[in-house]
Order: structure tokens, then C-alpha cells, then sequence
């Protein structure tokens, strides 16, 4: 084992032997052909730079770069000595100051060539880097790596997805969610375009058509023949239907923890670990937890919430239920949803809680994920609205509420159908 080890701790210098020994006996049989060959180019050189310096000030400058301090002078004593050698009798050294000058030569070619080759290989790797392909498989690789919040973002091509169809559509406009549930009616319009006191219901598509008159129109803003623009200055809201739409937002009572369905135990015990803080180390078990349920997410584990932890999340609402802010929230709040914006709200005020990181919920608890969107968001979401009515309410008055209390959502939906939009007509009469 021992003279292995020598053997392989020898081998460079056996190495380096070798190649030494190879250009000393390349020298020994072919010096006369080496020298011929270094003396000849030596001379070509040397009459390019002669001619240079001929051509005026621009040829010695070049010259100069070629040859830096040459003169007419050293130009004829270089030429005397080149011409006059002969590469049978050349000694080494002789070899060296040949090899010397025709280094100051090839100088400026060397840089160039490394200037050139320095661009050429930069524009490639941008070239390349831009043609480069990328699949979503790549990127969840990747992305979940460092940032596993990706995962329930990145698992399907939304760019292929309808994006106003499935849990993962965008939010819908109050107009068109007004009109899905029949929360407004509008006007017939006579042949110059006024409204009559016929009374309409709009609907997207004949399957929708109901009982009594109604108007089949299409889903579309641009479309000003058969689409939602030709309703504008025409609607009614009806708040009788409005109040039932919100009060049936507003989902079900508070009942206990352990009544709620998975995923809103799963941001409960989010939220109850961040409320603690950052010096208890609660931030930190929370923003563990949630690397946890991204990590774990999939879409073949949606269908059974296979990626929550059951039993670790009832575990840490069981260790914190009897806290005197938890027992606060829940004392505060009567409906799960307005709970959930409770906690929410205490949580962000220990730190950055971030609904982006928990994008999971979306694809099961569509409601969830609007109240939480609500909170501190800088666009309210009408499919959230009734939760943060009542949840202000409750804040108001510093207790739970039992009777919806959603005016102000019906009012806010009706401020912006008329005044900001103008959807609604003008003129409302009483008996419709």
C-alpha cells in the first residue's frame, strides 16, 4: 500500500520529466530546423516593421505598436544582425532573443485576439441563456428548493387554464358576480334607446334563463352588442337578494376549532404560533410550519389535504387555546371567517404574514382565501365582503356578533354598480 502511494505521489513529476525529456531530444535532432524557422519569420517581421516606419508618422505609430521603441537606427543594426546569422551556428541564447523580438510582435495580435474572444464568448452565453427552454417541471425542481411557497403556485400551467373557471380562477367582478346570483335586474329599453318599465333579469347563457323575462347576454366587457356594456345606466340592485347573497358569505357560526374544516385549522395554527412573536420563537415555528405544508404540497394531494398534518395542527391549537389572546379572539368574533380575520389581523401585527406563502388554500377553500386577501389588501374583494363588514363591526363594538350585520356591503356594492361604474339607472322606482 505504501509504494502505491509514492508511485501516485510521483506521477506529476515523472510526468514533467517525460515532457522534458521529449523537447530536449526535439532540440538535439531538430535545433538547425528551429532555428531556420525562428531566424526566417524573424526577418518577415522585421521588414513589415522597416516598411511601416517608412509610411510617415501613422506607420511609425503602428510600427511603434508592433515594435515599441524601434527606430530607422535599431531597424538597420537588427538588419545586419539577422541577415548575418547563421541558425546552423545560433547559440541559445541567440534562440531566446530571437524568440524575445518576435514576442513584442505577436503582442498586440495576442490582446486583440483575447479582447475578441472575451466578446464572442459573452454575446454566446446571452445568446444562449435567452434561448434557453424552461418547463414547469424544471422550475418546480428548482424553485421548490429554495422556495417551496412556489409549489401550489407552479404544480399546473395556468397559462393553459380557463382564469375564470375552477378553485384557481381570479376573483370575480362585482357586476358579473352580482349577476350569477341574481342580485340585479334591468331595464327594457324602447327603440331609441330608453329604459321602459319592463323589467329584465340578465343572465349568461340560455341554460341560466329563469321563470320570468329575462335578458341572455354574454360574459364579456368588450363585446357591445351582446355583452355586459349594453346593460350599463340600465341595472336595479335588489338588496332583498343582496342581504340573503351576503349574509350566506359570511358561512358558518363559530363553533370551536375543532368543528372547522382542515384547512382553516391549518391557518389558525399558523397564526396562533405567529401572534406569539418573534423573541418566543413563534415566528419562526410558524414560517417552519408553513415550509412544511409547501413542501408537501401536490395536486395528487389536494383531493385528501395529504399535505396538512392532521394531527400536528390540532396539537399546537390544543397548546394555545386556553391563551388569554386566543380565548380574546374567539370571545370577539362569532362566524369562523371573521375569526380567521381576527387572527389574521393579530398576527401581522408580530410581523409579515404573508397570504402569498399559503397560495395551498386556494385550491380548497376559495372564501378562506378572499377573507385573508381582504386583510390589509389595497383591492376588497366582493366575494370577501360581507366577512370584512361584520368582522369591522365586531371590532367596533369589541364582541361577537350573532345577526350578520352586512349593510355596509350591500351599500358599498351599490355605491360602486352606480356611482363609480354606472351600471345602475339614475332614476329607482319604489315599487320594483
Amino acid at each position: 500500500m505504501s509504494g502505491n502511494n509514492e508511485d501516485k505521489g510521483n506521477t506529476p513529476l515523472i510526468i514533467m520529466g517525460c515532457i522534458l525529456g521529449f523537447l530536449s531530444l526535439c532540440w538535439y535532432l531538430f535545433s538547425v530546423n528551429i532555428n531556420t524557422a525562428i531566424t526566417s519569420v524573424a526577418k518577415i517581421n522585421l521588414e513589415i516593421v522597416a516598411a511601416l516606419t517608412e509610411m510617415g508618422e501613422l506607420g511609425e505609430l503602428l510600427a511603434n505598436i508592433f515594435a515599441p521603441g524601434i527606430s530607422s537606427e535599431i531597424i538597420s543594426t537588427l538588419k545586419d544582425k539577422f541577415y548575418s546569422t547563421n541558425p546552423r551556428f545560433m547559440s541559445g541564447k541567440e534562440t531566446i532573443l530571437y524568440l524575445e523580438f518576435l514576442g513584442q510582435n505577436f503582442r498586440p495580435f495576442l490582446i486583440l485576439f483575447i479582447t475578441v474572444s472575451f466578446i464572442k464568448v459573452y454575446k454566446d452565453q446571452r445568446h444562449r441563456s435567452l434561448k434557453k427552454k424552461y418547463n414547469l417541471d424544471d422550475i418546480l425542481k428548482v424553485g421548490s428548493q429554495y422556495n417551496p411557497h412556489l409549489n401550489p403556485v407552479i404544480c399546473q400551467d395556468l397559462v393553459k387554464c380557463d382564469p375564470d373557471i375552477g378553485p384557481l380562477a381570479r376573483d370575480k367582478s362585482p357586476l358579473i358576480l352580482a349577476i350569477e346570483n341574481n342580485l340585479i335586474t334591468v331595464f327594457d329599453i324602447d327603440h331609441v334607446g330608453n329604459n321602459t318599465n319592463r323589467i329584465l333579469t340578465p343572465v349568461f347563457g340560455k341554460k341560466n334563463i329563469q321563470k320570468g323575462e329575462s335578458i341572455v347576454i354574454k360574459n364579456s366587457y368588450t363585446d357591445t352588442l351582446e355583452g355586459l356594456p349594453i346593460l350599463h345606466g340600465r341595472c336595479l340592485l335588489n338588496r332583498k337578494m343582496a342581504k340573503g347573497f351576503f349574509t350566506k358569505q359570511l358561512g358558518p357560526r363559530y363553533s370551536g376549532w375543532k368543528s372547522m374544516p382542515l384547512e382553516r385549522r391549518a391557518f389558525l395554527a399558523i397564526a396562533t404560533l405567529f401572534m406569539k412573536g418573534v423573541d418566543s420563537g413563534g415566528v419562526a415555528e410558524s414560517i417552519k410550519l408553513q415550509r412544511q405544508i409547501n413542501e408537501d404540497f401536490s395536486l395528487k394531494k389536494v383531493k385528501n389535504l395529504n399535505y396538512l398534518d392532521e394531527s400536528k395542527i390540532d396539537e399546537i391549537l390544543s397548546e394555545n387555546e386556553d391563551l388569554k389572546p386566543f380565548q380574546a379572539l374567539v370571545n370577539s368574533h362569532s362566524f369562523e371567517l371573521t375569526l380567521i380575520t381576527g387572527f389574521m389581523e393579530a398576527a401581522r401585527k408580530k410581523g409579515k404574514l404573508y397570504t402569498s406563502h399559503m397560495y395551498w388554500i386556494k385550491h380548497t377553500d376559495r372564501s378562506l382565501w378572499f377573507t385573508l386577501e381582504n386583510c390589509g389588501s389595497q383591492m376588497p374583494y366582493c366575494e370577501a365582503a360581507a366577512v370584512r363588514a361584520h368582522y369591522l363591526r365586531e371590532e367596533n363594538v369589541q364582541m361577537g356578533l350573532d345577526h350578520p350585520e352586512i349593510e355596509s356591503a350591500i351599500d358599498g356594492l351599490e355605491k360602486f354598480l352606480g356611482e363609480t361604474e354606472g351600471w345602475l339607472a339614475k332614476v329607482v322606482k319604489e315599487d320594483v
